[in-house]
Formats: C-alpha cells, sequence, structure tokens
C-alpha cells in the first residue's frame, strides 16, 4: 500500500503536469 507502481497518484510517469520531460521550459 505504500508503494504501489501501478497506481500511485503521487509520481505518475505517464501524466504529470509537476515534471514533463517532454516540454519543459525551465531546463
Amino acid at each position: 500500500p505504500t508503494y504501489q507502481p501501478t497506481n500511485l497518484p503521487t509520481y505518475q510517469p505517464i501524466n504529470l503536469p509537476t515534471y514533463q520531460p517532454t516540454n519543459l521550459l525551465t531546463y
């Protein structure tokens, strides 16, 4: 329940508005 690689709302590599490696204006 602590670390769930299938469904984790904290870090989602598919759709994450905080860090987007596809479109990043800062770096």
